[in-house]
């Protein structure tokens, strides 16, 4: 494996890379690790990485052209397509799951932001965006080796005793399940001993004890009281869908979050060109628009996020039939927006939160009905939670502003 790490503070890494079971990975030859300082590709005699905002603002932006040139350089370098980590606050957050996944990748990029962030298309560079916790540092550098750590150590060969000495973690193989409390010699120190059931011998009841004690740990720390939502969790993983569809509806937040900040319905649309694959990197696919909702604003009882993006699209694929897209929205389209969808022959139609009062497909079953002689392929529920807040924030604010 290899993992090439973009930073413009580098030097934070030298003890991590030096240490413990990094270190000794990299000794291994199991995984390779590099390093590289964003500022070989800064711009001009000072090899400038930095700027300041278009519209004013405080701090400086990091600049497009020294991250796509070193993303650039790094990726045409590499035997495979690389997976592009973008580390922000402001992303969902990284889990146990991902590092599983990405244990499996032959070349990862961290992509470590600084200053009061990136130009927003830079973001077009990632494959995937990710947080360590809701709060703020000042850059990526820490969240980045973070990820790295609990990346490598998944490695095969890297910790001893082979692939048992991580299947029973916190988190492992898609559980929720925090792991089981453990103990070592001696059996009572100060009073405090160790459960019996641990002294017996008896795998089978110690197994048992450990799933039990595994519940009742994840309650008290995590909050959870459902004892069978718990234990469900531990059996199957939920299903996880492609990073390319999750990185456009991803945008298609950003353009409802545009709409809440006008006072509209938060509804974000983008459609793009369909990608050969859905492993493709995301920066790879050509957007043919980007829209939100904007009744109010326009007058325009039409003017919904869907409608606005077919219009853009029409002028920049030149035809009014947009076969070979994908529509990302983040609330299920209305029977106006789906008659539309319908009519300019989208392929494929992705929403994140379903309406099941106004939905022109869940509701009045446009997409399949079978009087049309187009049906799109729909998926449904991609980053539904998100999806679904926005809509229920905005709402709860109008109803406050109504009876105050």
């Amino acid at each position: 494996m290899r993992l090439d790490i973009v930073s413009c503070q580098p030097r934070m890494f030298e003890g991590f890379l030096s240490e413990s079971i990094v270190a000794r990975a990299v000794k291994k030859n199991l995984c390779q690790i590099n390093v590289v300082d964003l500022r070989e590709f800064g711009e001009g005699n000072y090899k400038k990485i930095d700027d300041k905002p278009y519209g004013g603002g405080p701090g400086m932006l990091m600049k497009c052209g020294p991250w796509f040139a070193a993303i650039e350089k790094l990726a045409a370098g590499s035997s495979a397509k690389p997976r592009i980590i973008m580390t922000s606050p402001a992303a969902r957050h990284f889990t146990q799951a991902d590092a599983e996944e990405l244990a499996k990748c032959e070349h990862v990029i961290f992509m470590c932001g600084h200053y009061e962030g990136f130009d927003e298309r830079i973001r077009t560079l990632a494959t995937d965006e990710f947080s360590v916790g809701d709060f703020v540092m000042t850059g990526g550098e820490l969240a980045a080796a973070a990820m790295t750590d609990s990346i490598v150590r998944l490695i095969p060969g890297v910790l001893g005793g082979g692939m048992e000495a991580t299947a029973s973690e916190s988190f492992s193989c898609g559980s929720d399940l925090l792991e089981a409390p453990q103990y070592t010699h001696p059996a009572d120190f100060r009073g405090m001993k160790v459960p019996e059931v641990l002294l017996s011998g008896d795998h089978a009841k110690i197994d048992a004890w450990r799933k039990s004690a595994a519940q009742e740990k994840t309650r008290e720390i995590k909050g959870t009281n459902n004892a069978a939502d718990i234990a469900a969790s531990s059996i199957s993983a939920p299903f996880r869908f492609s990073r390319f569809d999750e990185y456009f509806m991803n945008m298609a937040l950003r353009e409802a979050e545009k709409a809440a900040e006008d006072g509209e319905v938060p509804t974000g649309c983008i459609i793009v060109e369909e990608p050969d694959s859905l492993d493709d990197m995301p920066s790879s696919a050509r957007i043919l628009a980007r829209a939100h909702n904007q009744t109010e604003d326009l007058e325009d009882a039409t003017a919904h996020a869907e409608i606005l993006a077919l219009s853009a699209a029409f002028q920049a694929k030149g035809n009014w039939r947009l076969s070979g897209t994908r529509m990302y929205v983040t609330k299920e389209p209305c029977p106006m927006c789906a008659g539309a969808i319908v009519l300019a022959r989208i392929p494929t139609v992705i929403w994140g939160a379903s309406d099941p009062k106004r939905g022109g497909g869940t509701t009045f079953g446009i997409f399949d009905h079978p009087g049309i002689n187009h049906h799109p392929n729909i998926i449904s529920g991609v980053l539904e939670e998100p999806c679904k807040q926005i809509l229920k924030d905005f709402f709860q604010k109008r109803r406050k502003e109504k009876e105050s």
